[in-house]
């Protein structure tokens, strides 16, 4: 069995106090990717990869961080690169180059062929659910439930990448019916003209969904999941130190997978059945990787040892 993940990889080009800009390997998908195989699950990425020198790297993490790539992986395109500032608050904004890129050449028929027979779930979301490229997701999400396989979406939204706010909002609500899994954070629910408590929130991803679990995150007051009778609550960890919030969601979606892979609850049937104890378990998973990346430069998923010690010794 394994998690495969479709969405952008790309250089994340973050500016330092001297005025340079360092390049960090990162995109959403890609960074869960990383995340699932530091945890010791089965993570397969399904995107291609440039032939460039960013490409080699990002090839590099993945092979490092225990994640299988297809030997037809590789694209002439170049890769994707992302300008990364921070507001007041230490959120990142992006000025995102992502017009023929690496990871946005492919074809539906591409992607079903590098599926791998044991394929348990396929995540994807973020950029690669813009407009531009939101049918060949759709295809292949289609593909993967008639299949049998586990849809995790994580929205994820990137306001200002398109020119058309609404075109954009239709193109992420058309897949909430797809999925089994659906995270969001608060801001991005509130992008899609979504309000309420997040009870709320949950309540109306959930009324989207055919079943399974919806799960929305708090920032730094934790993350709520929802499983259509019971709601879950789950408190941020205290922390001493917040170096940045790059990765944090996507190493949250990383440890709810791998939670729900690990106690075998990573299937469309036992998403349906899912008992509270089960999310409760998965949230914790989720809320302690995020705040183990937080304390670090840009995303650097915890591995399973790191994230172990954690919960051994930090308390939420």
């Amino acid at each position: 069995m394994s998690i495969g993940i479709i969405g952008e990889s790309l250089i994340d080009m973050i500016p330092l106090d001297n005025g340079t800009l360092q390049p960090l390997v990162g995109g959403s998908p890609f960074n869960v990717a990383r995340a699932v195989g530091r945890l010791q699950s089965p993570s397969v990425y399904l995107a291609p990869l440039s032939k460039d020198r960013f490409g080699d790297l990002l090839c590099e993490t993945l092979a490092n961080d225990n994640v299988q790539i297809s030997s037809s992986t590789r694209s002439s395109k170049p890769t994707s690169l992302a300008v990364v500032s921070k507001n007041k608050a230490g959120q990142p904004a992006y000025s995102l180059y992502r017009e023929g890129v690496a990871d946005r050449d492919f074809s539906v028929e591409a992607i079903l062929a590098k599926m791998p027979h044991d394929l348990t779930v396929i995540h994807t979301g973020s950029l690669a659910i813009v407009p531009a490229d939101i049918e060949k997701i759709r295809q292949i999400l289609l593909n993967a439930r008639e299949r049998g396989i586990t849809v995790s979406v994580d929205i994820n939204t990137r306001p200002g990448v398109v020119d058309n706010t609404q075109n954009y909002i239709n193109a992420v609500k058309s897949i909430i019916p797809l999925c089994d899994i659906i995270k969001a954070s608060d801001e991005d629910l509130e992008f899609l003209g979504l309000k309420g408590s997040p009870e709320q929130l949950c309540e109306q991803l959930m009324s989207a969904m055919k079943g399974g679990v919806s799960a929305v995150t708090l920032g730094s007051e934790g993350a709520i999941a929802f499983n259509g009778s019971e709601f879950v609550r789950h408190p941020g960890f205290k922390l001493d130190q917040v170096t940045d919030t790059v990765g944090a969601g996507d190493c949250f979606q990383a440890g709810i997978l791998t939670s729900f892979y690990e106690s075998g609850c990573l299937n469309p049937t036992a998403l349906q059945a899912l008992p509270e104890s089960k999310i409760a378990e998965a949230l914790h998973q989720g809320c302690a990787c995020s705040a183990l990346n937080v304390m670090r430069q840009g995303c650097n998923p915890p591995t399973k040892e790191e994230l172990i010690t954690f919960l051994n010794t930090v308390s939420p």
